[in-house]
This record gives structure tokens, sequence and C-alpha cells, in this order.
């Protein structure tokens, strides 16, 4: 009896050495592993990486696709970090990823932003556009929230001219829209207005900042205000003096 339960107790050991090798060769802080009979999430303690937990996940193993270092589906249910997402339908969910690494996930009903749902969205149109612009056929979207976009056709993303990998603001053949306030500004001239900084912007007749038209200010001679004390005055206030 006592020699059975020895053979037992190392039969198991080796099961767990089994199960464990694939998880120490997997470099990953986190993620899945099907092993047929069970799926299990696991992740890397933060201070010591050897140092791994487990969890069972609650899924199907035949029907179990992994979708992320975080996301995972079956046939029936969605998981987030090894946890069943209630209420997201496993069989007709995706996954959609921007390049800030935020995590979309869609099914027929619904659209949530990195477990949280974004109301209103329409998931069949849902797309991400680029940076942290999302549109669906309602309307533009930026850090989620909704641009009010009059003219969908015309809607376009405006480099920033010091930084051609930010955006600070768009258009669209009615308004431009300032993206960190989003605010909409009506302007004079689509095909002539253009971004000069974060906060500032000119088209052939106007010179715009965040909250409206610049009083005063006309674009031929237009120069934007020194980053100094009174820039904060010149954001902020109603009109502003042309720079010589």
């Amino acid at each position: 009896m006592a020699r059975r339960m020895k053979i037992i107790k190392y039969s198991v050991l080796a099961l767990v050495c089994l199960c464990m090798m694939p998880l120490l060769s997997d470099c990953r802080h986190c993620g899945y592993k099907n092993y047929g009979i069970a799926v299990i999430f696991f992740t890397r303690d933060n201070l010591l990486p050897f140092i791994i937990y487990v969890q069972q996940v609650d899924a199907d193993p035949l029907s179990f696709e992994e979708l992320s270092d975080t996301y995972a589906r079956d046939k029936h249910k969605v998981f987030d970090w090894g946890e069943t997402f209630d209420g997201v339908d496993g069989a007709t969910c995706r996954l959609l990823i921007d390049e800030h690494d935020n995590n979309y996930i869609l099914d027929t009903i619904n659209v949530y932003c990195n477990s949280f749902k974004l109301e209103g969205r329409d998931p069949a149109t849902f797309r991400v556009v680029k940076d942290y612009l999302t549109e669906d056929k309602y309307d533009y979207y930026w850090y989620n929230k909704p641009l009010n976009v009059k003219d969908k056709k015309s809607f376009v993303l405006l480099n920033d001219p010091e930084d051609s990998e930010q955006y600070h603001w768009a258009k669209d053949k009615y308004y431009a829209y300032q993206l960190g306030s989003r605010h909409r500004i009506q302007i004079a001239d689509y095909s002539s207005f253009r971004p000069l900084s974060a906060y500032y912007a000119l088209d052939k007749s106007q010179v715009y900042n965040s909250r409206g038209v610049v009083k005063n200010a006309k674009p031929e001679t237009f120069k934007l205000p020194a980053w100094d004390a009174q820039f904060n005055e010149y954001y902020y206030g109603d009109s502003i003096t042309e720079q010589e």
C-alpha cells in the first residue's frame, strides 16, 4: 500500500512538472494555456518573475481561443484576466487593439474598452481609426468621448506641425475639432484650415484657439504667443493681440 501511494505521489509530481514546463518557458508576464482537458491563466510575480500564479479558467478547452495575453473566449463566454467577462457573447465577440494597447471587445450588442462598456456604440461598424480615434456609424470618438462630428465624410485628423505623429485638431467642412478639449468650432474655410500648434489654428480668414475665434487676429500676420507667463492669458482669454 505504501509503495502504491509513493507511485501515485511521484506520478502527480511528474504531472505537475510536465504542466509547469510550458509556463516556465513562456516569457510573457501573463497568458493562457490550454492543456486539452483544462485551461489555466497564469501571471508572473512583478518582483520575482520565476514565481508564477496559476488559476483554472471556467472555459471549454475544445472551443477555447486566446485573443490576447489577457482576453480569451470559448463558444459561450469571454474571459478577462482568467475571469468570466459577464454579459459578452463568446461566439460572436472580436477583439480590436489600438496602437496604445487599449483593448476593445465587441459582440453583436455592445462595445467595451478595457472591460468598461461604451454606451451608444454600434458594434457592427465600430473600428479603430488611428491613435486614440475610433469610429462607428454614428460619430467619431476621441479617448472614447464623442466629438459630435457634423459631416463624417469630410472629417480628417490633422497632424501637429511640430510633431507629425501627434494629433490635436481635426476638421470637417463645417467645423474644426480641438481634440484635447473636444470643442467644436465653426470655421470660415475648410480647405485652408490648418493647425499652428496644439492650441492654435487658422484658415485664410480667421485665427482660432481651442475656445473659438481669436478676436483682432489676422491670419497673414499672426504669430504664436511665446511660451511664458503671458501664455495662459492668451490661451484662456477671448481675444489676443497680434505679435510683432
